[in-house]
């Protein structure tokens, strides 16, 4: 593709939405208001395991309370994904047990308070190595045992069977047999909470002129909360309603948690008929709201002294809390990337989550991947230090390139960044120059540097199917609206819709509005997830532009009554003969000539991606239609007396197929470096058998503005045909391997090993003194 070829693709557009986000013009969830509006909130259990006997008599009893909702309640007590809408018999402390609604926040908090709950305790399961042991108690009637470590559905246990995802390339044996050097080590990684700055809020009301019971909420999944609603309620779909409010950040949170508690606050409509509002505090927030599986690796790797990788095994498995509906999504993408970006031929992995009783994880920015790469990173990092040779050498040696066969076996057919972009960024860092004078340090402050490279299967690849719908409307004023049904959830989703439809359809890109997603307005095109939003959901937003074109063209033609053999070019929102240019029409007018000759205004494209064929016996296969690659280098300074930890600068070096709004790209960057940080150093929810006392940002540490370190980005771009105009994916390659670096980066400069994250001060001081 030639740059001059595009008329707004590869640049960077003003975001549609920042003026009404920088105005306060915006308008969340929580801040809609309705006459007679109720206010409604969820008792959640202090216990991690038991079961409850209610007594709501008091709070029924306080003038101005109009329903205290227990299990019995519902008319469907626990969802189609596993959580229950509400439980007497608590698995984990965020489980609700009961939800109060009464005329004003005060009386909620007294209704609250005036429910009488009696706890009869029950054995707890909390870690994985718990989880595992064969005497442990069963969490979950459906979890299983294991076999010589793999699921076994024969068995009673606590695997979620439907998690345990296989890989199996080559003889790994063999691979061993023949190595000279072989490590193995475990690593962790912790639960995590999404700290999005917005705490979930939900509204739903009878629409006065269709009588539709209808949702406006936080959800970053537009349909979804309609598919919750009609669940609990037992109703038709076609009687529930959702329309998308501004999102103040999601990060992959705001999904199962908001819609149930979308289905929590219909039901106080249903019984009720009146809007019922519901809106967590931050405490709510992070009890109830799932975090980020936290993950236990087992690696073991074996090499020649040359450094060639010639076998790698490992189980990952997560602490998959009470109820999870995403693990075996989740584990897809955990099992393809799990021996990282390198060339490997003999490759066995078992990947597979386990019941407890501490929170719920689910979809988290990466979906796996920053667990993952902390493993892979972690044991070649300790394996090019006991080869006695550098991590460059090694992943010179070993990275994926143009014509490598992944751990699924997939070829890589398209042109791969990842060594050249390695090359640069050791270049343009004088990494090899500070690795060595940072060898020998004196003084309490001590530097280190790090290098870490990884690569994203783009979209949803073997995890779901990648299709996506859009329709584009023409006015008769030359104007546009259209819809498509991924989500705007602060990325820039609506901008990048504009430029795509823009570009695609030959209009001016701002004589387009984007809506917000409205189910009675736009079929369903699935999750916004897996940074899918623009490679393939943006897919559909090309053809129903390229459609509009077309029928814009065939109208322009007659209006300017151009001869057969001229041709006729649509471009900026005018019409005219390419010999000719100053023979031109606005769009306008061909918008009026359809709407006057009967011709169609609109068109809906539906997109339908190529297959992707895989076993799920051995995880073999093409996994993703592309990759998306990355590297990056932290340097850090670490004062070893208090444990004190600087981040001084990160480098992210990404490709990213086509860059469709550079600045956009550069914005989601930025971000995830600083989330990444934190993941790396700093963020934890601590539980302690279930319980957690970290539910505030006074003691959950998230990263501030003080802690921005001097941040050097670089795009590149490549030619690469899977993604719409080429594009690939940014904002979970984002974060993915910034964790990783900035925790090397300290180990490096300690010269110790910490083989879990966060890397705290006080992980930095006990391994000083050991």
């Amino acid at each position: 593709m030639q740059e001059e070829r595009f008329q707004t693709i590869g640049k960077s557009q003003i975001r549609v939405d920042a003026f009404d986000k920088v105005t306060g013009r915006a308008r969340y969830a929580d801040d809609l208001s309705m006459p007679r509006m109720l206010y409604a909130g969820c008792i959640h259990s202090i216990h991690p395991h038991a079961k409850v006997t209610i007594d709501k008599s008091k709070a029924l009893a306080l003038n101005g309370v109009a329903a205290v909702l227990t299990r019995e309640d519902f008319p469907k007590s626990q969802s189609n994904l596993d959580f229950y809408y509400c439980t007497d018999e608590p698995k984990f402390i965020g489980d609700v047990i009961a939800v109060a609604a009464a005329d004003s926040p005060e009386l909620l908090e007294q209704a609250k308070a005036l429910v009488k709950i009696t706890y009869q305790d029950l054995p707890g399961v909390y870690t994985v190595q718990e989880a595992l042991k064969e005497d442990s108690p069963q969490v979950r009637e459906k979890g299983v045992g294991l076999t010589d470590g793999i699921p076994d559905a024969s068995r009673k246990g606590n695997v979620f069977l439907e998690s345990y995802k296989p890989l199996r390339k080559g003889n790994p044996e063999e691979g061993f047999a023949k190595s000279e050097v072989i490590l193995e080590r475990t690593y962790d990684t912790q639960l995590v909470e999404h700290a999005y700055i917005e705490p979930e809020s939900v509204l739903t009301y009878y629409d006065d002129v269709n009588g539709l019971l209808t949702i406006r909420s936080c959800s970053q999944q537009g349909h979804m909360p309609r598919e919750f609603v009609a669940d609990a309620l037992k109703l038709p779909m076609n009687k529930v309603r959702a329309i998308q409010c501004t999102v103040g950040g999601s990060f992959g949170g705001k999904f199962e948690m908001t819609g149930l508690m979308c289905a929590r606050a219909a039901l106080v409509t249903s019984k009720t008929g009146r809007p019922c509002k519901i809106t967590y505090s931050r405490e709510d927030s992070i009890l109830e709201s799932a975090k980020r599986h936290p993950f236990h690796t087992t690696i073991k790797i074996g090499a020649d002294k040359s450094g060639k990788i010639l076998a790698y095994q490992s189980s990952q498995v997560e602490n998959c809390g009470a109820y999870n509906n995403q693990a075996p999504w989740m584990n897809i993408r955990a099992m393809v990337h799990s021996a990282g970006p390198y060339k490997i031929d003999n490759i066995r992995t078992d990947t597979y989550g386990v019941y407890t009783n501490n929170p719920t994880p689910c979809a988290f920015r990466g979906y796996s991947s920053p667990q993952v790469i902390f493993g892979n990173e972690m044991i070649m990092d300790e394996l090019a230090r006991e080869l006695g040779i550098s991590i460059v050498e090694l992943k010179r040696k070993n990275l994926l390139e143009k014509g490598s066969r992944t751990a699924t076996g997939q070829t890589l057919i398209h042109e791969t960044l990842l060594k050249d972009m390695m090359e640069d960024i050791i270049k343009n860092t004088d990494y090899c120059k500070k690795e060595q004078e940072y060898k020998n340090q004196t003084g309490i402050w001590k530097k280190g540097i790090s290098l870490v490279t990884s690569y994203r299967g783009a979209a949803l690849g073997g995890e779901g199917v990648d299709s996506s719908g859009a329709m584009l409307t023409a006015l008769p004023d030359g104007s546009f609206i259209l819809n498509a049904a991924l989500m705007e959830i602060g990325q820039g989703l609506k901008t990048v819709y504009a430029q795509i439809a823009a570009e695609a359809a030959g209009i001016a890109f701002e004589d387009i509005m984007v809506e917000s997603v409205d189910t009675n307005s736009i079929p369903d095109s699935g999750l916004t997830v897996a940074s899918r939003g623009t490679a393939q959901g943006g897919q559909s937003v090309r053809l129903a532009g390229e459609k509009m074109k077309e029928m814009l063209l065939e109208s322009g033609r007659v209006l300017l009554k151009a001869g057969d053999n001229e041709e006729v070019i649509l471009r900026n929102s005018k019409c005219y003969i390419k010999e000719h240019p100053e023979k031109s029409i606005p769009v306008a007018d061909i918008c009026i000539y359809r709407k006057y000759a009967g011709l169609p205004l609109a068109t809906y494209q539906w997109y339908i991606p190529r297959p992707l064929v895989n076993n799920e016996a051995t995880g073999q296969g093409e996994a993703f239609t592309t990759y998306a690659y990355g590297v990056s280098v932290a340097e850090v300074a670490v004062n070893t007396g208090t444990g004190q930890v600087k981040v001084e600068k990160i480098s992210a070096y990404h490709d990213v197929g086509k860059a469709l709004n550079p600045e956009l790209i550069r914005g989601q960057i930025y971000g995830g470096i600083m989330m990444g940080m934190g993941f790396g150093l700093w963020e934890e929810v601590k539980m302690k058998k279930g319980k957690t006392a970290d539910t505030n940002f006074d003691s959950y540490h998230i990263a501030t503005a003080m802690d921005v370190p001097d941040i050097n980005i670089r795009i590149y771009e490549c030619s690469d045909p899977e993604g719409t105009y080429g594009a690939k994916c940014i904002a979970e390659a984002a974060t993915e391997m910034i964790g990783t670096a900035v925790s090397l980066a300290v180990q490096h400069a300690i010269g110790k090993v910490i083989p879990s994250l966060p890397v705290t001060m006080e992980k930095v001081l006990e391994a000083l003194q050991k």
